[in-house]
């Protein structure tokens, strides 16, 4: 399918509808700044311009796709980090819903991943290599996995991004389940739509004195299993 026309402005400030618009935007506008970095002298693709970004979530979107994972939840398994990031990008570009889980590597991660998992139920499970190829060991630590289906990041790199359909672009279609980190009780979640992750960056933005001129509408948060996050996203989630 052709890419279509952006439904929005950085430069003159009209709404855009999803933060993956907002990467394609950035990918045509100013291809060779780089966006992220990491002190990693192992990785050869580093640091990451907004161009390749682009190209990586999209192969991560195309694939995602394929295995019909879209206005699902898919649950990442990845450290924080680059890989973390295009896949996030990945998700938003698939028009799937993503819920970042900590790679059980000790056992306070292995909890949390095991309650979140309960609580959320994911159809899928997208990781890194390593990880897909301990997913027998993985699905049973972590019995809500199980019927999961796995998907290798890596098979991205076969596939072709001219294969990838732009999802319906709805600002108030769920893209993220976020977690609290569930130290003291089991991890609490909460919908969030796109409009209330632009939302949410653009408040960011102004904290930090940044000048994006990115307008990002309203924001919206929806309840999941009994938790609601505020409209204004300024108090605590609270039990509905």
């Amino acid at each position: 399918m052709s890419r279509q026309a952006h439904p929005g402005s950085v430069a003159t400030g009209h709404a855009i509808g999803t933060l993956f618009d907002l990467l394609e935007i950035r990918a045509d506008r100013t291809p060779e700044r780089v966006v992220l970095s990491a002190f990693d002298p192992a990785r050869t693709d580093v640091p990451l311009t907004y161009a390749r970004l682009l190209r990586r979530a999209l192969r991560v979107a195309t694939l995602l796709q394929e295995v019909r994972a879209s206005r699902k939840p898919v649950l990442l398994l990845f450290p924080a980090g680059l890989d973390h990031a295009i896949a996030l990008f990945g998700c938003l570009g698939a028009g799937a819903i993503a819920v970042s889980a900590p790679t059980p590597d000790t056992p306070e991660r292995l909890a949390r991943l095991r309650g979140l998992a309960r609580d959320c139920a994911p159809p899928f499970v997208l990781c890194s290599h390593a990880l897909y190829e301990r997913r027998a060991a993985l699905t049973a630590a972590v019995p809500a996995l199980a019927t999961a289906h796995w998907v290798d990041v890596g098979d991205a790199r076969a596939v072709s991004p001219s294969h990838w359909i732009r999802p319906v672009g709805d600002p108030h279609a769920v893209c993220l389940l976020h977690y609290s980190a569930g130290t003291t009780a089991e991890p609490k979640g909460a919908m969030i739509d796109h409009a209330g992750l632009l939302a949410s960056l653009q408040r960011l933005e102004q904290a930090l004195g940044l000048r994006t001129g990115v307008d990002t509408g309203s924001a919206g948060c929806r309840p999941i299993r009994g938790w609601v996050c505020s409209r204004d996203c300024s108090r605590r989630c609270t039990r509905t």
